[in-house]
């Protein structure tokens, strides 16, 4: 027989383990004012228990950023890079 398989800790399995409703429960990580220190101690320790660890993508989603910067880059942009960085160093030997 084969075994299921086990997807990650969700947010609501962290509110169940420790008591609170799910929103609670993200406030709580998130360090909400709004969320008393006893609750968000419940909270965290409850995360510990179950291993949960924020996912980064859907975290993204719902802030709306990914706090990824991109770069395009050409070939003539990377020999300059190059001695820009080798004249640095070169400044830094001295």
């Amino acid at each position: 027989m084969t075994q299921p398989v086990r997807t990650a800790p969700t947010l609501a399995e962290v509110a169940a383990a420790a008591g609170v409703s799910r929103s609670t429960a993200s406030r709580a990580l998130n360090d909400s004012p709004r969320i008393s220190e006893e609750t968000k101690k419940r909270v965290r320790a409850a995360a510990k228990e179950v291993n949960f660890v924020p996912n980064a993508r859907g975290r993204a989603l719902a802030v709306g950023r990914t706090e990824i910067i991109a770069m395009l880059v050409t070939a003539y942009t990377i020999i300059f890079v190059d001695k820009l960085v080798h004249k640095n160093k070169n400044k830094n030997k001295d």
